[in-house]
């Protein structure tokens, strides 16, 4: 009896040890392409296409980032939203905000925060693994443009890169089909730890109306 009380322990303890884990970094490899090939891969348009992105998860809150390596950049330190980076993306689950930074063509440095809205996501057969999680289907989809995307629940829900978000889970890859070229997504690393992050202060804050007009106008 002692012996089973003791393995229910030990359970319940590594149980409740994975509930509480809500601390992770991801790296995302994405490639722009015109096409996809038979196994749904990017056939990308040239050798500089590939980009890479990370995702920093801390309990109820994550900041996105790009890059043109796999390695962090050294412009990015800790806390994490602490200093101005451009194309960078903060949300925070509990009050439903997302902070975008954005600095087009140079010009000055720009802030949007917002409340982040809800996507209407289609539930979609299939299962795959992608480094050894457990990821269902999902799709958004407009006139001009749809999203396929590939989310596990054994990560923290509603998380994401870049703008997609709002699943019972955390989006390890995803395919952008927009009206030029096709955005290809996928997590390459996955690690159990998270710098610090605080939401970003730097940057004047506008709308996303005017930085949309702003982007036309420098055209």
């Amino acid at each position: 009896m002692k012996l089973v009380l003791f393995f229910c322990f030990i359970s319940w303890s590594f149980f409740m040890q994975l509930c509480a884990q809500k601390k992770f970094t991801i790296v995302y490899e994405s490639n722009i392409c015109t096409t996809l090939d038979s196994l749904d891969k990017p056939i990308p348009i040239t050798i500089t296409s590939t980009v890479y992105s990370t995702l920093v998860i801390n309990d109820s809150v994550s900041y996105c980032w790009p890059g043109f390596s796999p390695q962090r950049d050294n412009a990015i330190k800790s806390p994490l939203g602490s200093r101005f980076y451009w194309h960078s993306t903060y949300t925070n689950t509990k009050s439903r905000i997302a902070v975008d930074q954005a600095e087009p063509y140079g010009n000055p440095k720009y802030r949007i925060r917002e409340a982040w809205g809800e996507i209407n996501w289609e539930p979609l057969n299939g299962v795959k693994q992608i480094l050894n999680y457990t990821c269902k289907k999902a799709r958004w989809m407009n006139t001009k443009d749809s999203v396929i995307v590939w989310y596990t629940e054994e990560l923290p829900p509603l998380f994401g890169p870049s703008v997609f978000r709002g699943l019972p889970g955390t989006i390890l890859e995803f395919i952008y089909y927009g009206p030029v070229n096709i955005n290809h997504t996928s997590a390459i690393k996955i690690k159990p730890e998270a710098d610090k992050i605080v939401e970003p202060t730097d940057g004047k804050l506008i709308s996303r109306e005017f930085l949309m007009e702003r982007i036309k106008r420098l055209q």
